[in-house]
């Protein structure tokens, strides 16, 4: 399979951190089969770097245009686009319109684009490359999420209020806690409010710091967020994922469950993507209670 060149295409809206790491096994499967690859997508974030020699970026027309399309042999579409709808159609397009992200996690659907390569469908677990250094341990890493400038995917994010209370319970339980992600007003909110005790601040990290910060750490507690997902690469980290209105299916890994422990809200239909969701004035991930995240810490740690 040497030198057989493959050009993968990210869906515009689907190129976040996690979306990049949710590709990440099928791409290992591809390299290790000897495949080189280039990809298209809309962000200059380097998360899957390592297995492309070339990134071309959609605002980028003049580097659109410059692809030289018949050198690949085949053309993986993770999603579909109305950017390349005709090239969708043709005999070296890698596409399933049938693919249904409500049933099915996007980590499986993008290793199931690989049946039509030939390649048997497997269970591969996600991959980045870190380098791991001997640095400060911690119990606990929290990621308080992101900034997202649409108050309906905020709605994602879980209460600061609710964190503020748990780290409060934690610190006095003696716990060594740090947040990680990137760095948002609310971590100097959060130092303020628990009285400047020694929760460490490893927010603002690159990726490969807070890959390794995550790995010098007992647990991680975010809501479905790419550093979730960055969460996943590391082997040996137990997740609790705080889930409001996103799809549990879609987001999670079925590779390696026993580390994964998700709290839903009880209240939530899951209806992230569907038109009620933008109408929906509830944060239903406000539901989860910061003691329900408290006592899972106690059980799994």
């Amino acid at each position: 399979m040497k030198d057989i060149k493959l050009l993968v295409i990210k869906c515009k809206s689907m190129s976040g951190i996690g979306n990049m790491v949710m590709m990440t096994p099928m791409l290992s499967v591809l390299k290790d089969r000897g495949y080189r690859m280039d990809l298209v997508t809309d962000t200059n974030d380097q998360v899957v770097a390592e297995y492309f020699d070339t990134i071309y970026l959609f605002k980028d027309q003049i580097d659109l245009k410059k692809i030289k399309w018949y050198q690949y042999k085949h053309v993986i579409f993770t999603h579909p686009l109305n950017d390349f709808i005709d090239y969708q159609g043709k005999s070296n397009a890698i596409y399933d319109a049938t693919i249904d992200f409500k049933k099915m996690s996007e980590y499986v659907a993008n290793l199931k684009l690989l049946t039509q390569l030939g390649i048997p469908n497997q269970k591969v677990p996600p991959k980045l490359s870190y380098i791991v250094k001997d640095e400060e341990q911690f119990d606990i890493a929290i990621h308080l999420g992101i900034f997202i400038p649409n108050p309906s995917w905020d709605k994602k994010i879980y209460l600061l209020n609710h964190y503020i209370k748990l780290i409060k319970k934690l610190k006095s339980d003696g716990y060594k806690v740090c947040l990680v992600g990137h760095k948002r007003k609310e971590h100097q909110k959060i130092s303020q409010a628990i009285m400047q005790t020694d929760v460490i601040d490893r927010s603002s990290l690159s990726i490969q710091g807070t890959l390794n910060t995550l790995h010098n750490s007992k647990v991680l507690i975010t809501g479905d967020t790419g550093v979730m997902h960055l969460g996943a690469v590391v082997p040996n980290t137990k997740i609790i994922a705080l889930f409001g209105p996103t799809l549990v299916k879609k987001a999670t890994p079925t590779i390696q469950p026993s580390r994964w422990h998700v709290l839903k809200s009880k209240i939530c239909s899951e209806c992230f993507g569907t038109p009620s969701f933008w109408k929906c004035k509830q944060r239903c991930i406000d539901d989860i209670t910061p003691k329900e995240i408290y006592n899972k810490v106690k059980e799994i740690i």
